[in-house]
């Protein structure tokens, strides 16, 4: 007798996969490409005149993003010219979920009930400033490609930094230091000769990433992949761990 085994094919697992990983790599070029623009907007074209820029193109750079796609975001910048203020929502859930959405907009009343409609489904509440800011801090890193160094010459590279964290993840060397110590730490790295030394800032949460139940998960996720498309809004910051296994 025949037998039958049900199922995807190999080939099928492994496209599904590799679409999965290009929309993911997609969405993630999107949103450099949109602080970048942002930030250019606030503060001119000038990355050596504008930390936040500065701090955009590097993190598109470690996210290997084209140069020509980056070269793309500032000219749509440059042409567009300065469009608004930045402003700043907090946004407070169930089971200790926070949220802040960075935005750029003329007209911020305009922005809020944009944002007011986008969250309603998922029964976010829109906070007073400074209600959720607290759960989040600023980070600052250096990123550096790993060229098979021992563990020892790592330890010395994160001297050098003088660095709080330090750990190699997919062949890039991460040290993590004191926002306000990012300059001169990179100085320090160079001069000891490491080259490629990309800076980057980012958002976090101080207590971590916190774990949702799945009908929770699922709203605040929709939402969050929502907002991040919105023109106005170039950044949207969470405590909430939206990995899927």
């Amino acid at each position: 007798m025949a037998v039958r085994f049900a199922g995807h094919s190999h080939a099928a697992n492994i496209k599904h996969r590799k679409d999965r990983v290009d929309a993911k790599r997609s969405e993630s070029f999107s949103r450099a490409r949109s602080l970048i623009v942002a930030a250019a907007k606030v503060g001119g074209i000038d990355p050596k005149a504008n930390a936040v820029l500065q701090n955009a193109i590097s993190h598109a750079k470690s996210i290997n993003m084209p140069k020509d796609k980056i070269q793309a975001a500032l000219q749509t910048a440059e042409k567009s010219g300065s469009s608004g203020n930045q402003a700043t929502f907090e946004l407070k859930g169930i089971d200790g979920f926070c949220m802040m959405i960075e935005c750029m907009t003329d007209n911020k009343s305009r922005t809020l009930a944009t944002i007011r409609k986008i969250v309603k489904s998922a029964e976010l509440e829109i906070v007073q400033p400074g209600t959720v800011a607290y759960a989040f801090k600023k980070v600052a890193k250096l990123i550096y490609k790993s060229n098979g160094q021992s563990s020892d010459d790592f330890l010395e590279e994160a001297l050098i930094a003088g660095a709080t964290e330090y750990k190699i993840e997919n062949d890039n060397c991460i040290l993590e230091v004191e926002p306000s110590t990012l300059s001169e730490a990179k100085g320090n790295l160079e001069e000891s000769g490491i080259s490629g030394v990309i800076p980057q800032t980012e958002i976090t949460p101080v207590a971590g990433y916190i774990q949702l139940d799945a009908d929770t998960f699922n709203r605040y996720k929709k939402v969050t992949g929502e907002l991040g498309i919105e023109p106005e809004i170039f950044n949207v910051i969470h405590n909430a761990d939206f990995e899927e296994d």
